[in-house]
């Protein structure tokens, strides 16, 4: 999720610095939008990511979830391993970008989606976007809506 002025880096700066809360940033964010942890499992998600994995809000919370159920079968163990050699890293400077075939419960479908991911020191986790290929022409205009509506 990159444009000139939103990335990453810059929403694992406005969590570091308060600016705004976790889950401020997942609601302004137009896309899928989570951490997750060391083992892979998701610590936050917000609520586009809730309606992806077709969960409620209470069950993420509840459950452990990783986020590799939902990568292609014949990519996870490469997926798997990319992910954790780049939480191992722990460098909070690099982002990670992939391209990937996930599950989108909605549609019943694997569809090619870009996969951005930042480990952020503040949260001790990966900062993740995730965009289908065939939305990402008009992602630019989401993220401009999102910013301009950022407190």
């Amino acid at each position: 999720m990159t444009t000139d002025k939103v990335n990453l880096l810059l929403i694992d700066r406005w969590i570091l610095e308060e600016e705004m809360t976790l889950e401020q940033v997942g609601e302004v964010i137009p896309t899928i939008f989570y951490v997750i942890n060391s083992d892979l499992t998701i610590r936050y998600i917000n609520s586009i990511g809730y309606q992806w994995l077709n969960l409620e809000p209470d069950q993420a919370s509840r459950t452990s979830i990783s986020i590799t159920n939902y990568y292609h079968p014949d990519t996870l163990h490469v997926a798997r391993s990319q992910m954790h050699q780049f939480y191992n890293l722990q460098n909070s400077f690099d982002i990670q970008y992939d391209l990937q075939k996930v599950w989108y419960e909605r549609d019943a479908e694997y569809k090619l989606s870009l996969i951005t991911t930042k480990f952020s020191k503040n949260l001790d986790g990966l900062l993740s976007t995730v965009a289908p290929l065939e939305e990402l022409p008009n992602l630019k205009n989401r993220i401009r809506g999102a910013e301009a509506n950022r407190p």
